[in-house]
């Protein structure tokens, strides 16, 4: 699956539309985003974003072109339903995402099961994962996040760990966050083992009631990048990206 990772926010910080994105994936986001919800409780969020590089496993899926994408959440008990679409800036390319969440256990780690549904509205390859994903706590207010996926058609894997903490001011939140990327053979023609990393900030704010703003800055380093003898490897970016993005939950 393509994990969204247009830009970095990391351990779901606040559940962004295109995080994840490499660095959490889906499933992580949506157990931190329903991780307190009660018994019998309904919720849902709907979101706009923009990022300026669509990326996913490290490697840019539109080269040179950022993407517009929008997001749905339902969530009752322990279930969730994600719908994401995107859409490329700067070419007819677009994607959608369909994906069920189980959180299997809240406190004090929390663990979730996904299954996803990913297709290229544009005439590319689909592909149909299975996930779980981990979140726990650190000293210091930090959490800590570690997610593996497995693509069906691909017969591979792709594992992601990181930390991210999260300090609450009197008129904007700021997180800080850090992600490893490594390739278990999902990326078919990339290296197998770490082959990317990102460190990442959040600035975010509740302007009115159930209405958030984010804005966002990560830089991504490659390892280990070998394309003589791993074609997908020419895929793997090295440098900042940006986005920014409006969630309201109800």
């Amino acid at each position: 699956m393509r994990r969204l990772s247009v830009i970095l926010f990391p351990l779901a910080i606040a559940s962004a539309a295109f995080a994840d994105p490499a660095h959490l994936g889906q499933t992580a986001r949506i157990a931190s985003h329903f991780r307190d919800s009660s018994e019998d409780e309904f919720q849902a969020s709907i979101e706009a974003g923009w990022g300026s590089r669509y990326l996913a496993e490290g490697r840019e899926v539109w080269a040179d072109n950022g993407i517009f994408s929008g997001l749905l959440v339902l969530g009752f008990n322990d279930f969730a339903i994600e719908l994401w679409q995107g859409f490329s800036d700067g070419t007819a390319e677009r994607e959608f995402h369909g994906s069920v969440q189980y959180t299997v256990f809240r406190a004090p780690v929390s663990m979730t099961l996904g299954l996803t549904h990913v297709d290229d509205l544009s005439g590319g390859d689909n592909d149909n994962d299975a996930s779980v994903s981990l979140i726990g706590p650190l000293p210091f207010g930090a959490e800590w996040d570690l997610n593996y996926y497995y693509g069906f058609e691909r017969d591979g894997g792709f594992l992601e760990a990181g930390f991210s903490r999260t300090w609450e001011m009197d008129w904007v939140d700021v997180s800080l966050g850090a992600h490893l990327g490594s390739n278990l053979g999902y990326v078919v023609d990339g290296h197998k083992g770490p082959d990317h990393l990102v460190l990442s900030a959040e600035l975010f704010r509740e302007i009115m009631e159930n209405l958030t703003v984010r804005a966002g800055y990560s830089y991504h380093f490659r390892i280990d990048r070998d394309p003589t003898s791993h074609i997908q490897d020419l895929e793997l970016y090295g440098g900042p990206s940006l986005g920014i993005a409006a969630e309201y939950s109800f």
